[in-house]
């Protein structure tokens, strides 16, 4: 068995307390993945005009949802002005 693994006991406290532990690491994985690398790592891709992966997601939704609208919109412009059907 390699070093760095340590055996676990197989009874349903020892399973329950290593599922805890397996838990917590992904938590703690996730807000290091959130934080996209850090404040300094956000900076400098916005200093290069870049945006990072969450605030190019935000936007491109606010886009979509305002083009959604303005289709709509003009859909809506054109229903208006067409003549009424015989």
């Amino acid at each position: 068995m390699p070093a760095d693994k340590t055996p676990v006991a197989h009874t349903p406290e020892a399973r329950a307390a290593h599922m805890r532990l397996l838990v917590d690491q992904l938590k703690q994985l996730e807000i290091r993945l959130r934080a996209g690398g850090g404040p300094a790592k956000i900076e400098k891709q916005h200093k290069a005009g870049k945006l990072t992966a969450g605030s190019a997601s935000r936007n491109s939704s606010i886009q979509a949802r305002a083009s959604s609208k303005s289709v709509t919109d003009r859909l809506r412009q054109v229903r208006r002005q067409a003549p009424a059907a015989v």
